[in-house]
């Protein structure tokens, strides 16, 4: 429920993804959910971590209940990271991007919903 940074317009979050996937995976189409996906992992990833010793079901689930926000590391909008509070709706911020010759490019910065 969340606007992601578009996958095809390289920024640092991108590149990210795009070194650590193509690491395992050589022919992937980087797209909407592929984005979706990596963003999904490298949270559990940061889930575990801040679980630390009590990295088991319960402690994960239970260190993710505690979040009530989340900084997605440039996958959404880093001035406004996402808030996890129960009930609470995050905006979707975007960005245009416009073609430039054969490849996407960023044309502005977060801009707010209106």
């Amino acid at each position: 429920p969340t606007s992601l940074f578009p996958p095809t317009v390289p920024n640092a979050a991108t590149n990210e993804m795009r070194k650590i996937v193509g690491t395992y995976y050589q022919d992937v189409e980087y797209g909407y959910f592929t984005e979706l996906g990596y963003a999904s992992a490298r949270l559990l990833v940061d889930l575990i971590r801040r679980a630390g010793d009590n990295a088991d079901r319960a402690g994960v689930l239970a260190t993710a209940r505690s979040l009530t926000s989340y900084d997605t590391g440039g996958f959404t909008n880093p001035n406004r990271p996402i808030n996890l509070t129960p009930g609470v709706e995050h905006p979707r911020d975007m960005i245009i991007v416009r073609m430039q010759g054969s490849k996407w490019v960023q044309d502005s910065g977060w801009l707010p919903p209106r």
